[in-house]
């Protein structure tokens, strides 16, 4: 895509959506003389800002954005999956030598969106470490919010409009607010999260990938406060999400804190019949880890042995 076809789509898209380019730089991070210049076709926007703006705009356009990567794009971005993949499977070691390897592209750091990114995969090395210093991780993590919200507050969470690296970074906050025993704060944080979920989230299938993400910690965190009823509550939101939007990723934890929510306030019946159902769905799915972790619960805490059980 030519830069005079990308500069019409985002000035025609920004018009159609009611936004000046004030406010849309106010709203995105991104600075209004770049916005005019992609604009006027002057500048090519990189694949993390074409993201940003097609999201405020209400669609998600990952397929065409992918389009606009140079060679050396592409690259840093097969890199990034490959990091992406390591962390997920736990390959620690593997990871962090891909990131040190990144940390050094020279071409790679002038981009801020990977400045974000590298704050970021530090705090989870460093999460992951075993002396864990709460407040270095917090403090990576405040600078990665601080890339393109320069005066980023907890208390204003509910009103900056988020990339999905940011959704990212303030859930890892809040889990290390939780890991440091403040789980008020890690709720409160997630609170905030949801509510600007609700206030900027357009695009379904946006809303299908990330709010059950959200909510998964959220009801956790809840649940073991003691506010069961509000964890039940987000569960079936959450749950009814996966299931319209099709993104099933979270709906067997979701479904495992509302069987945990249920047993907890007497509905043992209701409950267990709910968790052996989570139980045969990740076994369906191949979430094996997913599964053993409920059938170690259901055998430490209910003497339920799941794999002998057959679904009535």
């Amino acid at each position: 895509m030519v830069k005079q076809e990308i500069g019409y789509l985002v000035k025609s898209l920004r018009k159609q959506a009611g936004f000046s380019q004030e406010k849309l730089a106010l709203e995105t991070g991104i600075e209004q003389a770049t916005i005019s210049k992609i604009e006027r076709g002057r500048s090519t926007p990189n694949k993390d800002t074409i993201t940003i703006l097609f999201q405020k705009f209400g669609y998600d356009l990952a397929s065409i954005s992918n389009l606009l990567l140079s060679k050396e794009e592409a690259e840093y971005q097969r890199i990034i999956d490959e990091i992406d993949a390591h962390l997920a499977n736990k390959r620690y070691e593997e990871g962090e030598a891909l990131f040190l390897k990144l940390k050094d592209v020279k071409e790679f750091i002038k981009n801020r969106f990977n400045q974000q990114y590298l704050l970021f995969i530090e705090a989870l090395l460093e999460q992951r470490k075993k002396n864990i210093h709460h407040e270095k991780i917090l403090d990576l993590l405040i600078k990665a919010m601080e890339i393109n919200i320069t005066k980023f507050r907890e208390e204003k969470i509910e009103e900056y409009y988020l990339s999905n690296q940011e959704l990212e970074i303030i859930n890892l906050i809040s889990i290390v607010y939780f890991e440091s025993n403040m789980i008020d704060k890690a709720i409160y944080i997630l609170e905030a999260l949801k509510t600007n979920f609700d206030n900027h989230s357009i695009d379904r299938n946006h809303k299908g990938k990330w709010y059950p993400f959200i909510l998964y910690n959220l009801t956790k965190y809840l649940g073991i406060s003691g506010n069961r009823a509000r964890a039940l509550e987000l569960c079936d939101i959450g749950i009814n999400v996966c299931l319209d939007t099709g993104y099933l990723y979270s709906l067997p934890k979701l479904s495992f804190n509302k069987a945990y929510g249920l047993i907890d306030i007497g509905k043992e019946e209701e409950g267990k019949k709910l968790l052996k159902e989570v139980y045969y769905t990740c076994l369906l799915f191949k979430r094996f880890k997913d599964a053993l972790h409920i059938q170690t619960y259901a055998k430490e805490k209910l003497s339920i042995d799941l794999q002998h059980i057959i679904l009535n």
